[in-house]
């Protein structure tokens, strides 16, 4: 999770951002793990918001997957995150921006991609959100680098291809 916290230094208040997960994981650093928000935060590689994992379910998907993916829209990309009580899955699709019936382009699902872990890394608040209870029957079609955004897409059934 992201924690925000104000300071002021030499008169001047600025906006400082630290990731509690890493923080937690490796202790103390310099300046309390804090970074300013107008730099990215570098996750620690054991950090789950390291590499979020970009999923679809599989093709021998239970019925409680299925179902969960029912509501989420054809072409919408779906970011999944283990925590203690689950999988997050945080998803996008631009419903209110692309025409329905069409597909995605390849840049508008990264964007889609970068919007839902954006909501998986800050915890908001969303309807566009659902817990499995593991990872069985999700394929993982592509990764989100938590501190730089960067989405790798994998070359795999149902993905927006290269």
């Amino acid at each position: 999770m992201i924690e925000r916290y104000r300071a002021t230094r030499n008169g001047k208040t600025e906006l400082l951002h630290r990731c509690t997960t890493c923080w937690d994981a490796n202790g103390p650093t310099t300046d309390n793990g804090f970074v300013p928000v107008t730099e990215r935060i570098r996750h620690a590689s054991g950090c789950p918001l390291a590499k979020l994992r970009i999923v679809e379910p599989s093709e021998g998907a239970s019925e409680e997957v299925k179902r969960a993916f029912s509501r989420v829209a054809k072409g919408s990309a779906a970011v999944a995150q283990r925590r203690a009580d689950g999988v997050w899955i945080y998803y996008e699709g631009g419903i209110y921006s692309r025409p329905e019936g069409r597909e995605p382009t390849r840049e508008e699902f990264v964007g889609y991609a970068n919007s839902a872990a954006g909501r998986a890394i800050e915890r908001y608040p969303t309807v566009a959100f659902f817990v499995l209870p593991g990872f069985e029957g999700l394929d993982v079609i592509g990764y989100v680098d938590g501190s730089t955004y960067e989405v790798q897409l994998l070359p795999v059934r149902g993905a927006i291809r290269e």
